[in-house]
């Protein structure tokens, strides 16, 4: 019982105070679109590089959510080269049809394609697959 009575009074000092105001926040500045330069040469679709009066070099691409910028740097010589994805893939090959075998983290990864519907990779590994006896040979 008393329990209820501390609820019910503590209900009513709260409901007799004045509200706080509301504090108004500044109006919010709108936001600025992100305009690719006049002077900017577009070497790739929708890519332009441009040299900022400064000499800092800039690249603005045009993307479905607006256009962004990004810093042109040289490439980093100690950042790891990517590895080739077909790097540890056995290849066979029979007549018109290449098998490819791969290790992967669930087991052995298998698949056949015919010599003409290749692409770049396999054909790559097709060919490091044929140097391979020629330098064994040797």
């Amino acid at each position: 019982m008393r329990f209820a009575i501390a609820v019910f009074v503590s209900t009513l000092v709260l409901a007799g105070t004045e509200p706080q105001e509301k504090k108004k926040d500044p109006p919010a500045q709108p936001i600025k679109r992100l305009e690719i330069p006049k002077g900017a040469v577009e070497r790739e679709p929708n890519r332009f590089y441009y040299t900022d009066p400064d000499g800092k070099k800039w690249i603005y691409s045009k993307t479905p959510f607006g256009n962004v910028r990004q810093e042109d740097k040289p490439p980093d010589p100690n950042q790891p080269k990517p590895v080739d994805p077909l790097a540890n893939v056995k290849v066979v090959e029979e007549g018109d049809i290449v098998k490819f075998e791969r290790p992967g983290p669930f087991g052995t990864y298998k698949w056949q394609k015919k010599k003409s519907e290749l692409d770049e990779q396999e054909k790559d590994a097709l060919r490091k697959a044929q140097e391979k006896p020629a330098k064994q040979d040797k």
